[in-house]
């Protein structure tokens, strides 16, 4: 059985060779950019029933495959049209996105009312973390019927259960181990926004909740 599907696989990535060679072919018959027309052709063979699921590492695509990509197509690029298109380029790759960002996040403001970026942080952290249980194929722990607290150390270790954090310190450390965000939120707004966190804390410290309260209260 596992030869088998070691050939089925095999068989895959051959016909998939085939047809990258065969639309590449085509694309520059068309001279259209061959990334196009292999992603279109890509989701078309999809649909084709029959065809064994295999899951690749994001890392492998990221760190393997683009960058040989890329690098071609960088090499025959054409300097002269680049800087031609620069304005452009940069546009689209910085520009769209943060007006993508920017109207989404408007939108749901609009049409959900309370709906504020805060919760569109925390909106976004549950998506993550679920396509990482996902993922990674977990599953819901056994269901409890009594108060976790009064189980013992040793059987909180065996069901998983861990304590919540008990102050914003140990809050903001919870959140910077996490890698599921950070992957999630990108290296640069993840580290932005726990050093905002970050910065609360050493702001507040020491102070009561009335005061804190009190300065929090015309800000949100």
């Amino acid at each position: 059985m596992v030869t088998g599907n070691v050939q089925a696989v095999e068989l895959v990535f051959l016909l998939l060779l085939l047809f990258v060679v065969a639309f590449g072919t085509l694309a520059r018959k068309l001279q259209v950019p061959y990334p196009i027309v292999l992603v279109i052709a890509g989701g078309l063979l999809g649909f084709i029933p029959g065809i064994p699921r295999i899951t690749l590492n994001p890392d492998l695509i990221f760190f393997v495959i683009l960058p040989p990509l890329l690098y071609s197509a960088a090499w025959v690029t054409s300097w002269r049209e680049f800087s031609y298109n620069l304005v452009s380029i940069l546009l689209l790759a910085f520009g769209l996105v943060i007006f993508t960002v920017i109207g989404v996040a408007e939108s749901a403001h609009w049409l959900f009312s309370g709906f504020d970026w805060k919760l569109g942080l925390v909106l976004g952290a549950v998506i993550a973390a679920g396509l990482d249980g996902l993922e990674r194929d977990l599953r819901l722990p056994d269901p409890v019927t009594v108060d976790p607290a009064s189980f013992s150390a040793a059987e909180r270790r065996k069901r998983g259960v861990a304590q919540l954090p008990s102050s914003l310190g140990a809050a903001i450390a919870e959140l910077e181990r996490s890698q599921v965000l950070r992957d999630a939120m990108g290296d640069m707004l993840f580290d932005s926004f726990i050093a905002t966190r970050k910065g609360e804390l050493e702001a507040f410290d020491g102070m009561d909740d009335e005061a804190v309260v009190r300065a929090h209260r015309w800000r949100y």
